[in-house]
């Protein structure tokens, strides 16, 4: 969503606003309504959506990699509280996957996926118990950014525990 600062006129905020209640205050209200249910399980999964952009600011869809941002700190968080209990939080940050969204674009994105090369992915780090499932160009931070996102869990984790 874009949130240009640089026009005449002051930015529209609703955009953004609209891109965090959707991404992430839902997801924040799905999560508190399923948790119930899936800690009474002996065995359970409990998966957040990121994406590689939550790495890379990106000037022409600011609020997108925030919000993503804000999914895998929030994510990292809750798997840190939930340590100990039955229920494995799983940080899935997938990169470009070729879907109908990029449908308007004129060309391919850089690095994208086709879905099911991702999903093939996707499902192998289930299948071996990751808690990270970094697919394709995500596990690669561009040139400039020392964070990878293998290894943010555990520069919190020394920060706070």
């Amino acid at each position: 969503t874009a949130f240009d600062c640089t026009g005449p006129k002051p930015p529209n905020a609703a955009a953004p606003a609209r891109e965090v209640d959707i991404d992430l205050r839902r997801l924040i209200q799905v999560t508190d309504a399923f948790l119930p249910v899936l800690r009474r399980q002996p065995r359970a999964r409990l998966a957040h959506v990121g994406s590689g952009l939550g790495y890379v600011p990106l000037a022409v869809i600011a609020a997108y990699p925030a919000v993503k941002e804000a999914i895998h700190s929030s994510t990292i968080a809750l798997r840190r509280q939930m340590r100990g209990s039955s229920v494995q939080v799983i940080r899935l940050i997938p990169p470009a996957v070729e879907t109908g969204l990029h449908r308007s674009q004129a060309r391919r994105p850089p690095g994208a996926m086709t879905p099911d090369v991702f999903v093939a992915a996707m499902v192998a780090g289930l299948d071996r118990g990751q808690d990270d499932i970094t697919v394709g160009l995500a596990r690669v931070p561009p040139a400039g950014f020392g964070r990878r996102p293998q290894t943010s869990a555990i520069v919190i984790g020394a920060a706070i525990g």
